[in-house]
Protein backbone atom coordinates (compact mmCIF):
# COMPACT_ATOMS: atom_id res chain seq x y z
CA UNK A 1 0.00 0.00 0.00
CA UNK A 2 2.83 2.41 0.80
CA UNK A 3 4.39 1.75 -2.61
CA UNK A 4 1.29 3.00 -4.45
CA UNK A 5 1.00 6.06 -2.24
CA UNK A 6 4.64 6.97 -2.94
CA UNK A 7 4.13 6.50 -6.67
CA UNK A 8 1.02 8.68 -6.56
CA UNK A 9 2.89 11.52 -4.84
CA UNK A 10 5.67 11.28 -7.40
CA UNK A 11 3.18 11.43 -10.27
CA UNK A 12 1.46 14.43 -8.72
CA UNK A 13 4.80 16.18 -8.29
CA UNK A 14 5.75 15.54 -11.92
CA UNK A 15 2.36 16.78 -13.07
CA UNK A 16 2.78 19.99 -11.09
CA UNK A 17 6.26 20.53 -12.59
CA UNK A 18 4.91 20.01 -16.11
CA UNK A 19 2.07 22.45 -15.47
CA UNK A 20 4.51 25.09 -14.19
CA UNK A 21 6.73 24.63 -17.23
CA UNK A 22 3.76 24.76 -19.61
CA UNK A 23 2.43 27.89 -17.92
CA UNK A 24 5.77 29.68 -18.15
CA UNK A 25 6.16 28.63 -21.77
CA UNK A 26 2.68 29.95 -22.51
CA UNK A 27 3.57 33.31 -20.92
CA UNK A 28 6.73 33.55 -23.04
CA UNK A 29 4.75 32.83 -26.20
CA UNK A 30 2.18 35.51 -25.33
CA UNK A 31 4.96 38.02 -24.56
CA UNK A 32 6.56 37.26 -27.93
CA UNK A 33 3.28 37.79 -29.77
CA UNK A 34 2.63 41.08 -27.96
CA UNK A 35 6.15 42.32 -28.74
CA UNK A 36 5.66 41.47 -32.42
CA UNK A 37 2.33 43.29 -32.61
CA UNK A 38 3.75 46.38 -30.87
CA UNK A 39 6.79 46.42 -33.17
CA UNK A 40 4.57 46.11 -36.24
CA UNK A 41 2.20 48.89 -35.19
CA UNK A 42 5.00 51.29 -34.22
CA UNK A 43 7.20 50.63 -37.27
CA UNK A 44 5.76 53.59 -39.19
CA UNK A 45 6.33 55.96 -36.29
CA UNK A 46 9.92 54.74 -35.92
CA UNK A 47 10.74 55.36 -39.58
CA UNK A 48 9.16 58.83 -39.41
CA UNK A 49 11.22 59.70 -36.33
CA UNK A 50 14.41 58.40 -37.95
CA UNK A 51 13.73 60.45 -41.09
CA UNK A 52 13.13 63.57 -39.01
CA UNK A 53 16.36 62.96 -37.06
CA UNK A 54 18.34 62.52 -40.29
CA UNK A 55 16.89 65.68 -41.78
CA UNK A 56 17.71 67.68 -38.65
CA UNK A 57 21.30 66.41 -38.45
CA UNK A 58 21.93 66.71 -42.20
CA UNK A 59 20.71 70.30 -42.45
CA UNK A 60 22.50 71.44 -39.28
CA UNK A 61 25.82 69.72 -39.98
CA UNK A 62 27.40 72.39 -42.27
CA UNK A 63 27.01 75.01 -39.54
CA UNK A 64 28.14 73.03 -36.47
CA UNK A 65 30.32 70.16 -37.76
CA UNK A 66 30.18 68.35 -34.44
CA UNK A 67 31.92 65.00 -34.12
CA UNK A 68 28.81 63.11 -32.98
CA UNK A 69 26.88 64.41 -36.00
CA UNK A 70 29.69 63.22 -38.27
CA UNK A 71 29.50 59.74 -36.77
CA UNK A 72 25.68 59.65 -37.05
CA UNK A 73 25.76 60.71 -40.71
CA UNK A 74 28.50 58.20 -41.56
CA UNK A 75 26.54 55.43 -39.87
CA UNK A 76 23.34 56.28 -41.73
CA UNK A 77 25.10 56.67 -45.09
CA UNK A 78 27.01 53.39 -44.74
CA UNK A 79 23.93 51.31 -43.93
Amino acid sequence: MDIWRHRGNRTTKLLKEHLKFSGLLFLLIIANIVAGVVAFTWSGQMSDDLGEFYKKVYTGYPETRRYNETIALRFIHNT
